[in-house]
């Protein structure tokens, strides 16, 4: 063997190991993909309330053409009022679809629930909605979405905050 020869092997074996070392690494702390979960697109969906960024509103999609969808597509506003969509809760993504989107944004009022007291009829809690109702409902939101193979980004302003009392807890006397 020639010196050059040797130095192309040597080379050769350290750029396997290079590479392979890459491709271990690559797999290593990912979970599977589901089984049957389709291809992703990317899908950011922005929501502002009179204009301004909307920020912690859960952002949910459901298919239009109705029944079950076995992945959660959600995901939640940031300080910019944009959500990027995950699907099963840790993908990237929505499958391609046509979607309605529904949104939540909950106060809770009155006792802490970081405290350890409970809600009483002294010191009830207070759950309000800020998001108008109408979007609150698959049944009656008018948003939708058409994630195509390019995905999707789109806009919807849902008008101005509302404080609107979903539901009162009390807890014993």
């Amino acid at each position: 063997m020639t010196p050059q020869q040797g130095q192309w092997t040597r080379r050769g074996i350290i750029l396997l190991t290079l590479v392979s070392l890459l491709l271990v690494n690559e797999g290593c702390g990912r979970k599977k993909r589901p089984n049957g979960l389709p291809d992703l697109r990317p899908c950011k969906i922005t929501v502002t309330q009179n204009g301004q960024p909307a920020e912690g509103v859960l952002v949910m999609l459901a298919p239009v053409e109705g029944g079950t969808c076995p992945w959660a597509v959600t995901g939640h506003t940031d300080a910019n009022g944009t959500a990027v969509i995950m699907t099963h809760g840790e993908y990237r993504g929505a499958p391609e679809g046509h979607y309605k989107i529904f949104l939540s944004k909950q106060v809770i009022e009155g006792c802490d629930p970081a405290s350890m007291e409970r809600p009483s009829a002294k010191n009830p809690m207070y759950i309000y909605t800020t998001i108008e109702p109408q979007y609150t409902s698959l049944d009656t939101t008018p948003l939708t979405v058409q994630v195509g193979r390019r995905g999707a980004r789109t806009t919807c302003d849902v008008g101005p905050a509302v404080h609107e009392l979903l539901e009162k807890i009390t807890t014993g006397p």
